[in-house]
């Protein structure tokens, strides 16, 4: 992390940590009102102003029922105060996908920046997970029942937000000149962020410095393979103030939440722990293009070799599905299951494991132990137990 950058004659020092670097050009491609923060005797700037952001990732263990079409990547609502989301799984090749992530963007760009940056920083995780399923509810009514986990990210300077006579302003045509030791090259020099002018602003600087390295050091001093190269390019990473503020002000809330209410602070572990156990367990059955429900309800029938009918299947279920019918449509399709009328009563619908579902579960015996003793193996037998015992125990009192 860059903390200083002095010039010194006509080369300049950049102090990155404890390290260092002399270097001959600069190319700043951090957002460029961190410039002053870094560079010695630079002005602060006034022409630049940028709107804070959110983003949030929705882990989904199925799509809503009200989708009613194949999931697109882009999807945007009409007077929502958001940007939408996008799914992230939309380029996957897998022909069916059970579990996927929608990324949703949330720009406030509504009144001052300064106000949005902190509202943004004084209310918490679950404010906003609020807002953001109740904006999607409006559409997707069971979003909640889909969701497993929330995870969002606070950008304070997220973007650069376009007022008038900004692009006509002197302080960032000045900036934006192909011209000098030190070039600015972000986006936010044209405006507006977007790809295309990053790219274009990278490009523009680096040119600029390949022209400006040639004209000085001429042909007769390119150098030769096997000599020692003087010229460098160095990648510099900047965390804002603002990020490291939310940062610090999200650990005081933990610390104040696992304070008041133990209970929180365990359901909240279970959570985290749970699913990044449940991972391991994704990898594996991916090898056989099976979710977790589907292979849970293949592990029932294999118990109940005589049949059971759907309502005790979902009974049994560890994560109860609400669409159970469809779920066992898509096992019937593979082959897996079958299901029948009972000859007594016609009205009771009788699902049995099939002998493909038995192959299929007999090959991921194996590996499935393999993963839960990669995971769990380090704890011991005797931690397991107790383990085990508490959480019969936890389940005791809600079930």
């Amino acid at each position: 992390m860059v903390r200083k950058i002095s010039q010194r004659g006509t080369a300049f020092s950049v102090l990155a940590g404890d390290t260092e670097y002399q270097a001959e050009f600069v190319i700043f491609a951090a957002p460029t009102f961190l410039a002053p923060y870094l560079m010695e005797g630079m002005a602060p700037l006034h022409d630049f102003e940028y709107s804070p952001w959110l983003t949030a990732n929705l882990t989904l263990e199925r799509l809503p029922d009200s989708y009613g079409t194949d999931p697109s990547w882009d999807n945007v609502f009409m007077d929502s105060p958001t940007l939408g989301y996008v799914d992230a799984t939309h380029q996957s090749l897998r022909s069916h996908v059970d579990r996927t992530v929608w990324t949703c963007y949330w720009a406030l760009a509504d009144g001052l920046p300064s106000e949005n940056r902190q509202l943004l920083l004084n209310k918490d995780w679950n404010y906003w997970k609020e807002a953001i399923l109740h904006d999607l509810e409006r559409v997707h009514r069971d979003i909640r029942k889909c969701v497993s986990r929330v995870d969002i990210m606070r950008l304070g300077h997220a973007m650069a937000r376009p007022k008038v006579d900004a692009i006509f302003s002197a302080e960032r045509r000045n900036l934006a000149k192909r011209r000098g030791r030190i070039l600015f090259a972000n986006s936010d020099l044209s405006g507006f962020s977007i790809f295309e002018e990053a790219q274009y602003r990278g490009v523009y600087a680096a040119d600029s410095v390949l022209s400006q390295l040639n004209s000085s050091h001429g042909p007769d001093n390119v150098t030769c393979v096997g000599e020692r190269a003087e010229t460098f390019v160095l990648t510099i990473v900047v965390i804002t103030n603002t990020i490291v503020g939310m940062k610090k002000a999200l650990r005081v809330e933990r610390q104040r939440r696992s304070a008041a209410c133990p209970e929180e602070t365990a359901f909240l572990d279970l959570l985290r722990a749970t699913d990044m156990l449940s991972r391991g367990l994704v990898e594996v059955l991916k090898t056989e293009d099976l979710s977790s429900t589907q292979y849970n309800v293949l592990r029932i029938l294999r118990g109940a070799p005589a049949g059971l009918p759907c309502g005790e299947i979902a009974s049994r279920m560890i994560t109860r599905d609400p669409d159970i019918t469809r779920l066992l449509d898509r096992l019937e399709k593979r082959g897996l299951i079958s299901r029948c009328r009972e000859t007594k009563d016609r009205r009771m619908v009788m699902t049995r494991i099939a002998p493909e579902g038995l192959k299929l579960l007999a090959r991921l015996d194996e590996p499935v132990q393999a993963a839960h003793r990669r995971q769990l193996g380090h704890l011991g037998r005797e931690r397991l137990g107790e383990l085990t015992e508490l959480l019969h125990a936890a389940r005791a009192e809600v079930s």
